[in-house]
């Protein structure tokens, strides 16, 4: 393994992504939410290859912790363990048309023990596995 590759990757070994969607400026413009042109804005943008690491996945998880801004009383939002092999063919079922909240609800997936991971304070991280059975 060179140099190179030492750097992309993170401490288990992982190898990293590059993000090729990053815009950096390369001139000011007024954003689009703030009244610019869009094209305009596009225009002072070029595409940059940025290094995907965990810190910088993990930097903005505070601000917007989940997607449900009201939870009702006795309610929580779990996170899947991201790197659960499970989730590879959870990918495949929903890339497939299948409803993974339906295979939670409908008894075909359980939820596990807590597991500690880099996650906003307000999320649990959770194990998940497939139920042997269908019986009660």
């Amino acid at each position: 393994m060179n140099q190179l590759e030492q750097k992309l990757r993170d401490k288990k070994g992982k190898l990293l992504r590059l993000d090729k969607y990053t815009l950096a400026p390369k001139f000011e413009a007024l954003h689009p939410r703030d009244g610019g042109d869009l094209d305009k804005w596009l225009e002072s943008r070029e595409r940059v290859e940025v290094l995907v690491t965990p810190e910088r996945k993990e930097a903005d998880m505070e601000i917007i912790a989940h997607p449900y801004p009201e939870l009702r009383e006795g309610e929580t939002v779990s996170l899947i363990d991201p790197f659960s092999p499970i989730m590879d063919k959870l990918k495949d079922l929903h890339r497939s048309g299948e409803s993974i909240p339906e295979l939670f609800h409908e008894g075909f997936l359980k939820v596990g023990k807590e597991i500690n991971c880099a996650k906003p304070d307000s999320v649990t991280a959770r194990k998940v596995s497939w139920k042997n059975s269908r019986r009660k």
